[in-house]
């Protein structure tokens, strides 16, 4: 049986995981990624948890205090695209943004489970400096009600 972790617990553990491989944890909440100051955004990323699904009868006929969750994580990460090589650039922003995911699956996986939804989303900034990508997935734990 699976030990219970709160969202901000999963959170946390994402967030060591990237820390430990060298990234920098943005100082903005994850919906204002990107307004560090440029020499930081590069190799940056933020966490948001934008939905939790939970199950609080987990097979079971009556409500019980503790249930099956399913965490949706989602991981942005900036790469600098120069003016000069783009081209270049786009291609070393694909590989951090590999690497990135890589360090994320590195966390420590204990009483939770980890799936690759995917990356659903790559832009480059209006001002054509910065390769953006979301990496989602989602992480199944137990999560209490009381």
């Amino acid at each position: 049986m699976l030990s219970v972790l709160t969202v901000s617990e999963v959170r946390d553990r994402i967030d060591t995981a990237l820390a430990d491989a060298g990234y920098t944890r943005s100082r903005f909440v994850p919906d204002l990624f990107g307004r560090d100051t440029d020499h930081l955004v590069s190799g940056s990323y933020s966490i948001s948890t934008p939905a939790t699904t939970l199950d609080q009868f987990s097979g079971r006929d009556q409500f019980t205090d503790e249930g099956e969750a399913e965490t949706v994580v989602e991981i942005r990460t900036a790469y600098r695209i120069r003016p000069d090589s783009q081209s270049l650039d786009y291609g070393q922003a694909l590989d951090q943004e590999h690497q990135v995911l890589r360090a994320a699956l590195d966390l420590d996986t204990t009483y939770l489970q980890v799936r690759i939804n995917g990356i659903p989303r790559r832009a480059v900034s209006s001002a054509g400096d910065w390769l953006v990508s979301t990496i989602r997935l989602t992480i199944f734990h137990r999560f209490t009600f009381a």
